[in-house]
């Protein structure tokens, strides 16, 4: 009986996604699983004008990409309709405190069955306080 519970246990354990581990550090501890600038640029911007969008009040300053690639998105048919990108956003609100915000972008699959070029706002996740930088 025990050795199945710590069987199940340890399951649980190596199911637990990177970014919940990685959000109880500060922004600079999170290491990259991917580098790419110009991903990690226009997720900062889509995460502000999404956040000027829903009322947020948060400030997005920084980005880090925790996929270590990109996932394949299907729709209800079994359809390809894009891949995503998991990233982690760091922010700033208003008094000063600092926050980490799991993103989840896409690259939508265009009519011509190619990736689009740009990013797109696919969902956003669990939001943490974390030490300003």
């Amino acid at each position: 009986m025990r050795q199945t519970l710590a069987f199940i246990f340890i399951g649980l354990v190596l199911l637990l996604p990177k970014a919940y581990g990685q959000n109880l550090a500060t922004f600079s501890d999170i290491r990259p699983a991917m580098k790419n600038k110009s991903i990690e640029k226009a997720a900062v911007f889509l995460a502000n004008r999404k956040s000027a969008e829903w009322y947020w009040p948060e400030d997005y300053k920084k980005a880090v990409i925790i996929s270590d690639g990109w996932s394949d998105v299907y729709d209800k048919r079994g359809r390809l309709k894009g891949k995503t990108i998991n990233m982690v956003l760091y922010g700033e609100m208003p008094d000063g405190k600092g926050v980490l915000t799991d993103f989840t972008f896409i690259r939508k699959l265009q009519s011509d069955e190619t990736l689009s070029e740009y990013l797109s706002y696919y969902s956003v996740g669990e939001m943490v306080y974390a030490e300003a930088e």
